[in-house]
């Protein structure tokens, strides 16, 4: 419906965000491959989740309009989990993963991956999306490296440490989490995960969008930091700069 708008309105772009579940979603390939614009999730094979599913068939869709209507251009962003500040005390899907962390009521961290991107600069892969010619077409990866869960967790302990606040930093077994995942919501869902750390080809997005993103420390950091400042953590120690 918006496509079709935009096509009557005569509106020549449109951007749109997408994610990284409609290029690497569901059952990881083979350990050596690395993903890139290329690839795209089997939205019917075994171990898809319905979000993984919505994605990938809406962006099929986003793509097969401007194909069938010969308009307007269409750039795509798939960005990885995004961090950094937020805005309000809304909390995102990978915001609660700060939150979950941050809270220390957990035991462990599963062994789980995935790539990370600060929404600054998800927000500047859009504008830049929108106004360089070259970008028409074509679909970008908008994250960094995936890293392991366990990483953002001692990150996130070393900056919340003088706050009085605890990260639980030990990776669970994968055994116990799948045990817990009977009965865990949360589990269940990083039991479909476990082992995964998917390599990733981004350099299509600094090529063409000459994108120059923030580290993953910064974006998990500074999430944190506009928790504290929204009045979603609190914290008994004396706050750092």
């Amino acid at each position: 419906r918006v496509l079709r708008a935009a096509a009557r309105a005569g509106v020549r772009r449109v951007v749109l965000t997408s994610s990284m579940n409609a290029i690497s979603g569901g059952r990881a390939r083979r350990a050596d491959h690395v993903y890139n614009e290329a690839d795209w999730t089997d939205a019917g094979a075994p171990g898809v989740t319905a979000y993984d599913q919505s994605k990938t068939l809406a962006e099929r869709a986003a793509w097969d309009f401007v194909q069938r209507e010969g308009g307007p251009e269409l750039v795509v962003i798939n960005p990885g989990a995004i961090f950094g500040p937020v805005l309000d005390r809304h909390v995102s899907a990978s915001g609660e993963i700060i939150m979950a962390l941050a809270g220390g009521k957990a035991p462990g961290v599963p062994r789980i991956g995935f790539g990370v991107v600060d929404v600054r600069d998800c927000a500047d892969a859009h504008i830049a999306a929108l106004s360089i010619p070259e970008a028409a077409g074509q679909r970008f990866i908008c994250s960094l490296d995936e890293v392991w869960l366990v990483e953002i967790a001692r990150i996130l302990d070393r900056h919340v440490a003088p706050w009085g606040l605890k990260v639980p930093t030990r990776e669970l077994p994968d055994l116990l989490v799948r045990v817990g995942a009977i009965w865990n919501p949360a589990l269940r869902r990083a039991a479909d995960h476990l082992g995964r750390r998917r390599r990733i080809d981004a350099s299509a997005i600094r090529q063409v969008l000459r994108w120059s993103p923030r580290s993953v420390a910064e974006a998990v950091t500074s999430m944190a930091d506009s928790f504290v400042e929204h009045g979603l953590l609190s914290y008994s120690g004396g706050k750092s700069g």
